[in-house]
C-alpha cells in the first residue's frame, strides 16, 4: 500500500470514529426532554435538536449561547468517557491538524487538558455541521 493510500485509510477510519461520536452526541441532544426547548408551544420545532438546527440555519435567538453551552457540555461528557488513547488518536486526526504547525503540541502530547479542549471544539464543529445540513421539513 502506498503512503498516500495508507494516510487515506487512516483518515477514513478517524472520520468514521468522529461520525460515531457525533451521532452519539446528537442522540443525546434528541433525548433531551421537551421542557428543554426554548421555542413556544405553537412552534413546529419539537426538540432541542431541531431548535439548534433551526438557529444555525436561519436565525439565532437570545437562547443561542444556552444551546451552544449545552451541546459543548454533551461533547465534553462523551470525550471524558473515552479512553485516553482514543482522545489522543482523534486529536491527532482532527481536521485542523497540520503537522508542521502543530509540532510543538505533538511533542507535548500528554497535555490531556489541551487535547480534550481541542477535541471538544472539533466534535462541536462536526455536530453543528450536521445540524446546518439537517432537513427541518419546511
Amino acid at each position: 500500500m502506498s503512503e498516500s493510500g495508507r494516510e487515506a485509510l487512516i483518515r477514513k477510519a478517524i472520520n468514521e470514529k468522529y461520525a460515531f461520536y457525533a451521532e452519539r452526541i446528537i442522540n443525546e441532544i434528541k433525548a433531551l426532554p421537551k421542557e428543554c426547548c426554548q421555542s413556544g408551544d405553537d412552534s413546529t420545532l419539537d426538540s432541542v435538536w431541531k431548535e439548534w438546527a433551526h438557529q444555525l440555519q436561519y436565525e439565532q435567538s437570545i437562547f443561542m449561547e444556552a444551546y451552544e453551552q449545552t451541546i459543548r457540555d454533551l461533547c465534553r461528557k462523551v470525550i471524558l468517557k473515552m479512553p485516553e488513547h482514543e482522545v489522543k488518536l482523534l486529536w491527532a486526526g482532527r481536521d485542523e491538524l497540520y503537522l508542521e504547525d502543530d509540532i510543538d503540541e505533538l511533542t507535548d502530547f500528554f497535555a490531556i487538558k489541551t487535547l480534550i479542549e481541542d477535541l471538544e471544539e472539533e466534535l462541536f464543529r462536526r455536530v453543528s455541521e450536521i445540524a446546518i445540513n439537517e432537513d427541518l421539513g419546511g
